[in-house]
């Protein structure tokens, strides 16, 4: 109590400076703060020398300090990457039947599934089926097949612009070429539209021996403008009995057409056959199907043969 009275009463004087403050202090405290003050200096300069590391690793991107939890965390990745599992792509309900058969046996690479938990997270392959979807549609069902069919299309082609060609010599008046161009395509390929513009070239070089014998090399040829040419050529040639068998092919096809019915009793006249003929317009006269104008026609062609008869 002594020395607290005794401090007090020093106080009261109120020195100017801290010179003075401390000459009236007893040795104690002075010795006590000077203590303080270099206690406070220490850990002043811990502190900013803390503060300068730290600054530092941020800037160098290494913090200083690491919480255990946060470097379990990123190790995450590498841990789940070693659990891997392959997925089969199946069911894509985006594609076609064919191409999901050729897609049941792709596998996609383990590296692109990841296991958490026991399941599979398959949101990460998304974009790989997509890709192996693009990439099986570009692939051909089968390589072995391609090769014939490319070759048939050329060969089809070839025949096709000769065809063409030997049209436009034929239409333009040049007989001898189109004759010599279809005969090359008839030596690969026979079709209905070959044989009928070699048949009108014929007809055109009034040729009736070959015109013959293009008509009997074909005889199975039953389509209906092959008759529709055959059977008027061979009548202009005067291969009447051959032509009315076409005629007749024609009727059989083509009931109601008229032409083909006078056509016959034409070639029955050529042949001395005017009963037949006689027959034929006879009945036409009376049918429903012929006009009046034809009804006149046929009057008149009845009304002369009977003259003839008699």
């Amino acid at each position: 109590m002594s020395l607290i009275n005794d401090v007090l009463r020093q106080l009261d004087s109120k020195p100017s400076s801290n010179a003075g403050m401390h000459s009236i202090l007893p040795s104690a405290l002075i010795t006590e703060n000077n203590e303080q003050s270099k206690t406070r200096f220490v850990i002043a300069a811990a502190g900013i020398l803390l503060l300068l590391v730290y600054i530092s690793q941020l800037m160098l991107g290494r913090p200083l300090f690491s919480s255990p939890a946060i470097a379990a965390k990123t190790d995450i990745p590498e841990v789940l990457t070693t659990n891997i599992v392959p997925l089969k792509v199946t069911n894509l309900n985006i594609i076609s039947d064919k191409e999901s058969a050729l897609l049941d046996d792709i596998s996609l690479p383990a590296k692109d599934k990841v296991v958490i938990d026991n399941k599979t997270e398959t949101s990460i392959v998304e974009d790989n089926e997509a890709a192996a979807i693009n990439k099986s549609s570009l692939v051909p069902s089968t390589n072995q097949l391609s090769e014939p069919v490319v070759i048939s299309i050329q060969e089809e082609r070839w025949e096709e612009i000769e065809y063409q060609t030997a049209l436009r010599h034929f239409i333009g008046g040049n007989i001898a070429e189109s004759d010599r161009i279809i005969k090359r395509v008839l030596k690969s390929s026979i079709t209905n539209e070959y044989l009928g513009l070699q048949a009108r070239i014929y007809i055109k070089q009034e040729d009736a021996s070959a015109f013959y014998e293009l008509v009997k090399q074909h005889p199975d040829n039953n389509d209906i403008d092959w008759y529709k040419l055959v059977a008027p050529g061979l009548q202009l040639f005067s291969y009447y009995h051959l032509s009315n068998q076409y005629y007749y092919s024609l009727i059989k096809v083509e009931p109601g057409e008229i032409r083909w019915q006078l056509a016959i009793a034409l070639n029955h006249i050529r042949l001395d056959k005017e009963d037949k003929a006689l027959a034929i317009y006879n009945k036409l006269y009376q049918s429903k199907q012929t006009s009046n104008r034809q009804k006149q026609w046929l009057g008149n062609k009845i009304k002369r043969l009977s003259l003839n008869k008699a």
